[in-house]
């Protein structure tokens, strides 16, 4: 309905909108409104599950970039689980098939492109990871620290930080594991190998990911040099354990599983 403030008319009269503008009213006609096709359907609410899905690898993994991933992160992280999900994605059955390596593309995820990872942390370093007999296995070989990862000028200590995403995604139920963080000294001799295992469920989407924090020393105090422009932390894989996940029980303790508000079904799921 219009509404006249003495001067102007502005508002929806009939078909037409009209409005104030710098230059005096504007007059437009009304939007019709749009029918959707069941394909303009089917894509929004794909776009709408990847779209929830993408949030919680982020809140799960978020210590480790926290405010310093870059600006288009979210848009490309939501790239790269649609063209994932496409792909496993049956139109005549409405259901998902995954398989161990649905998920590989997610793997050197940057969450800010103006430091990637493997520009600090040298490729001859890289974690190693890899899911048998329902064990998630991360490694690390023994590396130099001040040759073999790049110290800004200023750090003298950087933590090596790892966090686990894990995936139930046929019934839409989720954890976060954050399970080691390694004190590096620029000054030490080596850092030895590291290996970290962690029990997972059948079916289960497993997502480390690993983060460097940098640090400035000054007698007792530590200044933090990560920034929006410096924050080197990826994703190092992403495999799913055979089988088909179910919940498991909850334990007591900070570790749980819990729902996610999305789930991709597969067909005996229905």
């Amino acid at each position: 309905m219009g509404k006249y403030d003495g001067k102007h008319l502005t508002g929806l009269v009939g078909p037409l909108v009209i409005r104030k503008g710098k230059k005096g009213q504007i007059v437009s006609t009304k939007a019709d409104k749009v029918k959707q096709t069941q394909g303009t359907k089917d894509s929004s609410s794909m776009f709408a599950k990847c779209s929830t899905f993408g949030k919680e690898i982020r809140d799960d993994l978020n210590g480790l970039f926290g405010k310093n991933s870059d600006g288009e992160m979210v848009n490309r992280l939501q790239k790269e689980i649609r063209a994932v999900m496409d792909h496993c994605y049956d139109k005549e059955t409405k259901t998902f098939h995954f398989n161990e390596y649905s998920f590989d593309r997610l793997q050197g995820f940057d969450f800010n492109e103006k430091s990637p990872l493997k520009n600090t942390l040298w490729l001859w370093i890289q974690p190693q990871v890899q899911i048998s007999n329902n064990i998630l296995n991360i490694s690390l070989p023994e590396f130099i620290p001040n040759e073999e990862i790049r110290f800004p000028d200023d750090a003298s200590i950087c933590e090596l930080e790892l966090i686990v995403g894990s995936y139930g995604l046929n019934v839409g139920y989720h954890r976060a594991i954050f399970y080691q963080a390694i004190t590096i000294q620029k000054d030490q001799i080596a850092v030895p190998a590291q290996e970290w295992t962690f029990e997972v469920p059948d079916g289960c989407l497993c997502i480390p990911a690993i983060g460097l924090n940098f640090y400035k020393t000054r007698g007792n105090f530590q200044t933090n040099l990560n920034s929006k422009i410096f924050n080197p932390a990826a994703i190092i894989g992403a495999p799913i354990s055979p089988g088909t996940f179910v919940v498991p029980p909850r334990i007591s303790g900070p570790v749980y599983w819990s729902p996610m508000g999305v789930k991709f079904p597969a067909e005996n799921e229905i």
